[in-house]
């Protein structure tokens, strides 16, 4: 039996909430002015995630959604915390679509899993 593939979670915009939340994050001037050149970024990222053998999932960053997590967890709102956010729904989504993927009790993968999140 093949292991199935791992997935990655994509920080994803909308072109609607892009700029308010740009506007709400630390590292904003690291961030393109603009959606479009976002999203090109991004879609390579994402291409080069699958072209490593992993599927990528896009996650919504929402604007009101988002800083309230990254209080929730200490975070400033930056890259790392996008990317973490990501991957916390990702993992989610995949547990909700096959249960057989959930970690168990003293699961090795759920510790490695666990640490690359958190």
């Amino acid at each position: 039996m093949t292991r199935p593939r791992k997935i990655i979670g994509a920080p994803w915009f909308t072109p609607e909430s892009y700029g308010s939340c740009r506007f709400q994050m630390a590292d904003k001037e690291t961030m393109p002015l603009d959606f479009r050149d976002w999203r090109e970024d991004a879609q390579s990222r994402i291409q080069a995630i699958e072209e490593a053998g992993q599927n990528a999932l896009k996650v919504k960053i929402d604007p009101g959604r988002f800083p309230a997590w990254c209080r929730e967890q200490g975070l400033a709102a930056d890259a790392r915390a996008r990317q973490r956010y990501a991957n916390f729904y990702a993992f989610r989504w995949a547990i909700a679509r096959d249960p057989d993927r959930a970690p168990t009790t003293g699961s090795y993968n759920w510790l490695i899993l666990f640490s690359i999140l958190f």
